[in-house]
């Protein structure tokens, strides 16, 4: 890899750290809106996912709140959903997610822009398939403390010989990530990368001594891939953390979902292979 190719990555995840600073954490993973036709009001439904929950799990604060603006054709979603644990864990597996519903009546058959809060998810067409469910990620960004917890819903690993790589420094790490991508100038590739400084907890225990002890800093590196010359998948994302050793960087742990072109699930994010 020259050292032009690792000048442009480093830029590239730079840029994209600054415009997202200010951007606040949720606990609301994905967002999915669809029209209900069975209705005689022809009613807008909106799902808000929350992230893979623990045991110990306890709501804070509900503050979400639908609107939609027919004038400029705008579904949004404000306000939060914040969780927090009791001081008794009582366990780091998933014990589900929470699905909280909305609803918005007289609602026509539009292209409609997604947001939540600020930040814009993606445009909502109704306009050829009133019947469509679009659905959205609303987790742009990683909470400071990184758990098995927060990726049961993707695969472990998801890049051949991932254990092995060693570079000197994240961004090389990157490279390898992706692959030579994009292979070819057909169909539209497009790639997101941020990266940021969090902290690995391979596992959460009762005790805040621990807790720090078995935290390790690393580089939560988090890479979109849209657009694959691949008829089955249409795109693919990761989460590595690179942390820092004797011999330079390495992939400590590696997450990976794919999005199908085909199949009950196209077009969602989803783990293991597609169809």
């Amino acid at each position: 890899m020259t050292s032009k190719w690792t000048a442009g990555l480093i830029a590239l995840s730079c840029l994209a750290a600054q415009s997202q600073a200010h951007a606040k954490y949720t606990d609301i993973r994905s967002i999915c809106v669809s029209l209900d036709q069975q209705t005689e009001q022809q009613a807008l439904k909106v799902e808000a996912m929350t992230r893979c929950l623990g045991s110990g799990a306890r709501t804070a604060d509900n503050t979400l709140a639908l609107s939609v603006d027919q004038s400029t054709a705008t579904i949004q979603l404000t306000g939060d959903f914040e969780v927090t644990y009791s001081s008794r864990v009582g366990s780091a597996d998933c014990m589900g997610s929470r699905t909280l519903a909305f609803e918005a009546a007289d609602t026509q058959p539009r292209r409609y822009s997604v947001v939540f809060g600020d930040q814009f998810l993606g445009f909502a067409d109704f306009t050829s398939d009133v019947g469509a469910r679009h659905c959205f990620d609303a987790g742009q960004h990683l909470p400071p403390a990184l758990t098995a917890r927060q990726f049961s819903d993707w695969s472990s690993g998801g890049a051949p010989d991932w254990e092995s790589w060693r570079a000197d420094s994240p961004a090389q790490l990157v490279a390898q990530l992706m692959a030579g991508f994009p292979e070819t100038l057909e169909g539209r590739p497009e790639v997101s990368l941020t990266m940021e400084k969090r902290f690995w907890q391979p596992s959460i225990v009762p005790k805040p001594g621990p807790i720090r002890t078995q935290r390790t800093e690393v580089i939560a590196i988090r890479l979109t891939m849209l657009g694959l010359p691949d008829d089955a998948v249409a795109g693919q994302r990761f989460i590595a953390l690179a942390a820092q050793g004797a011999d330079g960087w390495f992939v400590k742990q590696m997450f990976s979902q794919s999005m199908c072109s085909r199949g009950t699930a196209a077009g969602q994010w989803q783990a293991g292979l597609c169809p």
